[in-house]
């Protein structure tokens, strides 16, 4: 199973990838100002994926906006979302495009 995250700030998206044992994967989606957003996929939890929907979607907006702060607040999760396609289905972003993160490519998600 994969587990992955999917952000947007501004025209970006990220995706990561990496393992997860679970059949059934908890997703959230979390939204801020403007176009910026985050969905994620295939967490052990639902306090885990809404956790990082935030927390992505505020370092999103703050890599594409030179330091500055939102907050960003969720808007749905689920515990059947396993897939980038099921979490883009459930709560669809804006003009995508794909990141990998995670330690296996040297940065942080």
């Amino acid at each position: 199973m994969r587990k992955g995250l999917t952000i947007a700030a501004a025209l970006m998206l990220a995706a990561a990838s990496g393992t997860s044992t679970a059949w059934a994967g908890w997703g959230c989606a979390a939204r801020g100002s403007g176009k910026t957003w985050a969905n994620n996929f295939a967490y052990g939890s639902e306090t885990e994926a809404r956790s990082n929907a935030v927390d992505v979607c505020e370092k999103a907006y703050e890599q594409q906006n030179h330091g500055k702060h939102i907050t960003c607040h969720i808007i749905g999760c689920s515990s059947d979302i396993d897939t980038q396609e099921q979490t883009l289905a459930r709560w669809p972003g804006l003009n995508a495009i794909k990141l990998r993160c995670g330690e296996k490519f040297g940065n942080k998600c």
